[in-house]
């Protein structure tokens, strides 16, 4: 029966993303809808926020020298409960590379 519900939910969201596409929406619609659906997940997993944080900054030149500059990377994630923009907030900068970023992340999420 759970296996069903799986395949119907799946088959579900295949028919909505098709409608969506066929009725000329924004990708970016459907864009969006996936990354909320894969932090839903994410949370749900309990995948570690720290994976997120370097996939999301895949690609970041270092230092990051602005909270401008990491916020183009992480807009709308979800770190533990807090949104990333709220914890870029109290970020000191320059971040020097992915492990002191990752570091800083942390220190801010503890004191919350």
């Amino acid at each position: 029966m759970k296996e069903e519900q799986r395949v119907s939910i799946a088959g579900g969201i295949a028919k909505l993303a098709h409608k969506e596409i066929k009725e000329g929406k924004e990708v970016k619609l459907l864009l969006r809808f996936a990354r909320h659906m894969m932090e839903e997940t994410t949370q749900l997993l309990d995948i570690p926020w720290a994976y997120n944080v370097l996939k999301h900054t895949k690609g970041v030149t270092y230092p990051i020298e602005s909270k401008e500059d990491l916020l183009e990377h992480l807009k709308g994630l979800t770190i533990k409960e807090f949104q990333a923009e709220e914890i870029i907030e109290k970020l000191p900068f320059p971040i020097n590379n992915p492990a002191e970023l990752l570091h800083e992340i942390k220190e801010v999420i503890s004191r919350k």
